[in-house]
């Protein structure tokens, strides 16, 4: 047998780290070291492949789960994302070492649902009608189409093995953009690129069209694409139905070749990448649990709208009855819900914190206008945390709108002024530990690089110096208040907050502004997050908004000058000390990567 590298993740490194006999959670002591020593390219491909919201489209299969074939990388979230809806999986692979990273994953997040086996040929080793689902995913970080399964497993061979449904997630050959590999970098192709192309494609790469008449006989196609490519896609969006939809937003709208595609009906040629999935005719699991919390809620109209596939690994689908885009409304409406599914184990530990947090403080905290919480619970099969859904736009959409933007922030602080949970007394030794020493000491144990860990471990002494002593009151938290997580008014005003699995009872003030501001000036200005620390800490370098907001807030809090410049020079710690508390394992180097420390 030729022996298939386990790309992305280089094989020398694979082979070391498998050698090592692991105690304890044996994926994460294997994952963050292995991660750390790769090069940062590979390193965002296997962090991208990992993801288990790469199996968001499994809520749109009209069957209940049962026994469902992986071909494709075993490394893929998509594995553990079937587990977590409550398929057993068998997976094939071409690659030795793969399937051997992957079960060292699949043993801890999925015990006793996945299988492996090494794929040899284009003929598995099963019986007729053995599935009741096959999934052939193509479109993959690292996974080329020279070691893929799809070129060795065809069409055909899905339909031969499965008794219900199929589903092939692939490539477009008229796709306009590719992926890089690299998080949040596309390649766009000029004109004679994409022509040549077209004209001679990859390997495995067809039309939308092409590809569903591949599935013909498992029966009739539903096409979704996975936009904005199946390597890094955020949204599933309809293509022989409106919904679930893809939403072009205030600042979408400058761009007017997409906005014409759209309007002229080529999102379904120029996508590029697709979810095909063949099965018989049937509502989706998801919409059965949609109708069944409608039952429970006495609500009629919660009909999916938009399915999100999140970078923290769940499945978001937000509703509102027919005809209704809530981003339109001026207030909630019966039926508009927003449905979050846990597809990691990670996942479904920070939902149930986001719902609790959610019951907590709706009323306790009226400024923050948070969604009403309506249920937690199984629904076929489904674990729903549901929460009724603000109407709006995000504030990703007002980054172009200086006035807008102006507008969030300053009413955004008002908010904020009004979270204190405890009086101003001064910052004893005990206190600091419990809310900044912990946390910024495992920063410096995760990021891997000596040098590194030696610059925090010595901000953190010089932080806790400066804030020893100091009298400051403590405020409920929010912890990620960046643009997606923060609806806005036509105005720009500040209209509620969303996603609260970060969020903590009691923090230091001064925080969740920073963050805010920090993100909005680096999506404004295009630059990058040491950038936008570096002009926050200059008071010469500050925007009057900004220097107005930091002011307000520091009055509203009571905080002395000290205590704001210490706060702004830790913000890196800040972020990565959050970060760390939340993401199920840590991203090698990233504090370094991000603000240079």
């Amino acid at each position: 047998m030729t022996e298939v590298p386990p790309s992305p993740v280089p094989a020398s490194h694979a082979r070391v780290f498998l050698a090592k006999p692991l105690p304890g959670s044996a994926w994460r002591d294997l994952l963050e070291p292995l991660l750390v020593r790769m090069p940062r390219e590979d390193a965002d491909r296997t962090m991208m492949l990992l993801e288990e919201s790469r199996g968001a489209w499994a809520l749109l299969l009209p069957g209940a789960p049962g026994r469902a074939l992986f071909v494709g990388s075993a490394l893929s979230g998509t594995v553990p994302a079937l587990a977590a809806l409550g398929w057993r999986v068998v997976v094939v692979d071409p690659s030795l070492d793969r399937c051997r990273l992957a079960r060292r994953r699949d043993r801890e997040f999925a015990p006793g649902c996945v299988q492996h086996f090494v794929l040899e040929g284009g003929r598995l080793p099963f019986p007729d009608d053995a599935f009741d689902l096959v999934v052939r995913e193509d479109g993959a970080p690292g996974y080329a189409h020279g070691n893929a399964a799809s070129s060795l497993v065809s069409p055909s061979e899905l339909a031969r093995l499965t008794r219900r449904e199929a589903v092939l997630v692939a490539d477009n050959r008229l796709a306009y953009k590719r992926a890089t590999g690299v998080r949040g970098r596309f390649r766009r192709l000029g004109p004679l690129a994409w022509l040549q192309r077209a004209l001679v494609p990859v390997a495995g790469e067809a039309t939308l069209w092409g590809h569903a008449r591949s599935l013909a006989a498992v029966g009739p196609a539903r096409r979704f694409a996975l936009y904005p490519d199946a390597r890094e896609f955020s949204h599933v969006v309809g293509l022989d139905a409106p919904r679930p939809r893809l939403t072009v937003g205030p600042r979408e709208r400058a761009n007017a070749p997409k906005v014409w595609a759209q309007r002229l009906g080529l999102f379904p040629v120029l996508a590029p990448s697709f979810a095909v999935l063949a099965a018989p005719r049937g509502r989706s699991r998801l919409q059965r649990s949609l109708d069944a919390l409608g039952e429970r809620l006495g609500e009629r109209g919660g009909a999916l709208d938009q399915l999100v596939a999140t970078r923290s690994n769940a499945a978001l689908a937000l509703t509102a009855p027919a005809g209704v885009e809530l981003e339109r409304e001026s207030g909630p409406v019966e039926g508009g819900w927003a449905v979050h599914l846990a597809l990691s184990p990670g996942k479904r530990r920070l939902l149930a914190r986001h719902q609790e947090h959610l019951r907590g403080a709706h009323a306790r905290f009226p400024a923050l206008r948070l969604p009403e919480p309506l249920f937690e619970g199984e629904l076929e099969g489904l674990h729903l945390f549901v929460a009724r859904r603000l109407p709006g736009w995000t504030a990703t959409h007002i980054t172009d709108a200086p006035a807008k933007t102006a507008r969030a922030a300053e009413t955004l602080t008002e908010a904020l002024n009004t979270l204190r949970v405890r009086a101003p007394e001064p910052l004893g030794e005990e206190a600091f530990e419990q809310l900044l020493g912990a946390r910024i000491e495992r920063v410096a144990r995760q990021v891997r690089v000596p040098s590194s860990s030696a610059r925090v471990r010595r901000e953190l002494a010089r932080l806790r110096e400066r804030l020893l002593g100091q009298v400051v009151p403590l405020v409920f938290h929010h912890a990620d208040l960046r643009a997606k997580h923060m609806m806005v008014g036509p105005d720009g005003s500040f209209a509620g907050a969303l996603d609260l699995g970060s969020t903590e009872e009691r923090f230091l003030p001064m925080v969740d502004l920073l963050h805010h501001l920090g993100h909005q000036r680096k999506q404004v200005r295009g630059c990058s997050s040491a950038e936008a620390w570096h002009a926050l800490r200059s008071a010469s370098a500050r925007s009057e908004v900004e220097e107005r907001c930091l002011r307000r807030h520091q009055a509203a809090m009571g905080l002395h000058d000290e205590v704001v410049e210490a706060l702004l020079d830790a913000y890196p710690l800040l972020v990565a000390g959050m970060a760390e508390r939340n993401w199920d394992w840590s991203r090698p180097a990233w504090i370094r990567r991000e603000f240079g420390l």
